[in-house]
C-alpha cells in the first residue's frame, strides 16, 4: 500500500541553491534608503496638507459671505450684526432682559449674544454673561447661525489651522476647567471673564466699519493691543451699516483672519509679509499680501493715520516675528480709510471726510 509506514520514504533531492538571508549591511542600506525617501516626501506632504487646509479656509469664508448676503436680503440690505436695544430684548431668560433706561451701548448686544449661545449650544444652556463685553467686535457671526445651518460651536467659523479654537470647540467642559495648558486663555485679570466665550468665537474678524456707524468723535478706535478697542458712550453707535454703503466691493475687505496661518511661519495679519485669504464685499475670496493693502486711518481723526496696532500675543498665539514681547504695524484693512466707502486693494486711498 502506498501509505504503508513500513515502506521506505521517497528521497527528495535537496535544492541546488539556497537563498541566503539579508546581511546586516544590506538591511541598514535599505533602512537608510527608506529614511531618505521619507525625509524627501514629508515636506511635500506637509505642504499638501497646508494647501488642503487653505482651500477649506477659503470655502469657510465663501460660505460666510453667502450667508451674509442672505442676511442682507432678509433685513433690508443690513450688514449682519446684533440688533437688540434696551427695552427690546425678546429673550426667554429673565436675567438677560435689559430695561429701557439702560444707556450702556453694549448691554442689549451682550444679552443678545448670551441668548444665542444659550439656545444654540447644547453644552452650555446656562452660559453666564461675561459682563464688560463688546460682542459686535468679535462675535457678530453669532447672528449668522441660522444662515450657516451648522451645529454650534461651528467648525466652519474656525480656520483649519487655528488649533487653539478647534481645541476649545472640541471640549468646552475642559476649556471651562482650564485644562489646556499653554493653549488655554487665562480667566484672570482684565478681560478674563470675556475669555469664557472664546469657544464661540471665530478665526475670522470683520473690520470695525461694518458694525460701527458712529460719526467722528465717537468711533471705535484701537487701544493698547490687538484685541483692545476704545469706545465713547453715548457717541459710539453699533449696527445698522448697509451693504449699499460699500463703494468698492471688489477692493474692500469684509472678513479676514487675525493671523497668517497657511504658511510655515505664522504672522499677525498686519505684518507686511503676512498673506492670507480675504473675503471681499463682492463675495470673492482672494489671497493677498498685507503690504499690498492701503495703510488705513485713525477713525476719529479722518485726515490722520494710519492706526498702529500693537501685537502682544497671548500664550496660545503665534509669537512676534522677531521674538520680542510686542511688535507694531499699520492697521491696514482693519482700519480702512473712509470705512465702508474706502478701498483696501486695487486703488489709492480715498480722501476727505467720511
Amino acid at each position: 500500500m502506498p501509505n504503508d509506514p513500513r515502506l521506505p520514504r521517497p528521497a527528495f533531492p535537496r535544492p541546488a541553491f539556497t537563498r541566503p538571508a539579508f546581511t546586516l549591511i544590506e538591511l541598514l542600506v535599505v533602512i537608510g534608503i527608506i529614511a531618505l525617501l521619507i525625509s524627501i516626501l514629508l515636506p511635500s506632504l506637509a505642504a499638501a496638507r497646508r494647501v488642503g487646509k487653505a482651500t477649506l479656509c477659503r470655502n469657510n469664508m465663501r460660505t460666510m459671505g453667502t450667508s451674509a448676503a442672505a442676511y442682507g436680503i432678509d433685513f433690508k440690505d443690513l450688514i449682519y450684526n446684533f440688533s437688540w436695544t434696551a427695552g427690546k430684548t425678546p429673550t426667554q431668560f429673565p436675567d438677560l432682559v435689559v430695561p429701557a433706561n439702560n444707556s450702556l451701548p453694549n448691554a442689549a448686544f451682550t444679552s443678545q449674544a448670551v441668548d444665542i449661545i444659550r439656545r444654540r449650544s447644547p453644552r452650555e444652556p446656562n452660559f453666564a454673561s461675561p459682563g464688560l463685553w463688546l460682542p459686535p467686535i468679535d462675535y457678530s457671526h453669532l447672528v449668522l447661525l441660522d444662515y450657516l445651518s451648522t451645529p454650534f460651536p461651528a467648525p466652519i467659523l474656525a480656520c483649519p489651522e487655528d488649533r487653539p479654537l478647534l481645541l476649545w470647540q472640541s471640549d468646552i467642559a475642559a476649556f471651562n476647567r482650564g485644562d489646556f495648558g499653554t493653549q488655554q486663555p487665562e480667566f484672570t485679570g482684565f478681560g478674563g471673564p470675556v475669555f469664557r466665550a472664546k469657544p464661540y468665537s471665530s478665526s475670522y474678524e470683520m473690520p470695525p466699519c461694518t458694525y460701527d456707524r458712529s460719526l467722528p468723535g465717537g468711533r471705535i478706535e484701537q487701544a493698547f493691543n490687538q484685541y483692545a478697542y476704545g469706545i465713547r458712550p453715548p457717541l459710539t453707535k453699533f449696527g445698522q451699516s448697509r451693504f449699499d454703503e460699500v463703494s468698492f466691493p471688489s477692493g474692500k475687505v469684509q472678513l479676514h483672519d487675525t493671523h497668517q496661518r497657511h504658511a510655515k511661519k505664522k504672522l499677525f495679519f498686519a505684518h507686511p509679509d503676512a498673506s492670507q485669504p480675504l473675503l471681499f464685499f463682492d463675495g470673492s475670496v482672494v489671497d493677498r499680501k498685507t503690504r499690498d493693502a492701503n495703510l488705513g486711518w485713525i477713525p476719529n481723526s479722518p485726515n490722520a493715520g494710519p492706526t498702529i496696532i500693537t501685537y502682544a500675543p497671548y500664550r496660545y498665539e503665534p509669537p512676534t516675528s522677531n521674538g520680542a514681547a510686542t511688535e507694531a504695524w499699520p492697521g491696514r484693512y482693519r482700519w480702512t480709510r473712509g470705512g465702508l466707502k474706502g478701498v483696501d486693494f486695487g486703488a489709492q486711498e480715498v480722501t476727505g471726510e467720511r
